[in-house]
């Protein structure tokens, strides 16, 4: 198995000296599920860890270490590869949800190979295809 690691930093920005435990807890839980759903759709013969390193001191800074293991002979991309389009993926849900704010899309069109333009009410967006044939609920 080949291992690669990356760390994203996620803040809790604002005008608080202080965070209920629980909504840190549940936002990371989600945020590491969905992640975890991403990759299961699009790289399911791929092993995804995800862990948390220790807070730095007097922050709020939740540092996460995105471990990718990949099988060796395989087909390989760089680790970089996967959790690019794994991030890509999540950020256009998020966009998407955003965008449609519960309503269906009145027009799809396929914009060359890796994206998707989605219309609705005479306003459109871009997004990775995957993201558009998920059913995660965010």
């Amino acid at each position: 198995m080949k291992d690669n690691s990356t760390i994203y930093h996620f803040k809790y920005e604002g005008d608080f000296h202080s965070v209920d435990a629980l909504t840190i807890l549940h936002t990371q839980l989600n945020f590491i599920s969905i992640l975890t759903e991403i990759k299961d759709q699009i790289y399911p013969e791929v092993k995804l860890n995800i862990k948390l390193q220790g807070l730095e001191k007097g922050s709020l800074d939740v540092q996460h270490v995105v471990e990718i293991a990949t099988v060796s002979g395989m087909f390989v991309m760089e680790n970089y590869s996967y959790i690019s389009k794994i991030f890509e993926v999540f950020g256009d849900l998020v966009k998407l949800k955003s965008f449609l704010k519960g309503e269906k899309a009145t027009e799809t069109k396929e914009v060359g190979n890796d994206k998707i333009e989605i219309h609705i009410k005479g306003d459109n967006i871009t997004i990775h295809p995957d993201a558009f044939k998920m059913e995660i609920d965010l």
